[in-house]
């Protein structure tokens, strides 16, 4: 799933995004309690964080670990975005930007 997830996202994006994907610094965090979210990365002075599901369905327990990890964040700015398998339009859910693996690329817009 993460290998298509960063083929979509390859896909489509400007050059200009492009040049701002290939910069970042990407990471993977665990805690003590082996919470976990899938990518971190700075952009524009906010920490984005991301979880990857291959689920075609969003459940609300997919975003568990990225509201844990912001609350302990605070007062840092946290963006959380949840890339699925699903195909439906983005939207957004319990204040985290949802987005199928085929429009992952407008992420980086």
């Amino acid at each position: 799933m993460c290998l298509c997830l960063l083929r979509a996202i390859w896909s489509n994006p400007s050059t200009a995004s492009k040049r701002n994907f290939l910069k970042a610094d990407f990471y993977f965090w665990r805690d003590n309690n082996d919470l976990e979210v899938d990518l971190l990365w700075e952009e524009m002075g906010k920490l984005r964080i991301a979880e990857i599901k291959s689920s075609e369905t969003v459940h609300d327990n997919f975003f568990v670990n990225m509201h844990k990890f912001a609350k302990s964040a605070a007062p840092t700015a946290v963006v959380p975005f949840l890339f699925y398998g699903g195909d439906a339009a983005p939207f957004e859910h319990l204040g985290t930007q949802v987005l199928g693996w085929r429009s992952a690329h407008r992420f980086l817009e």
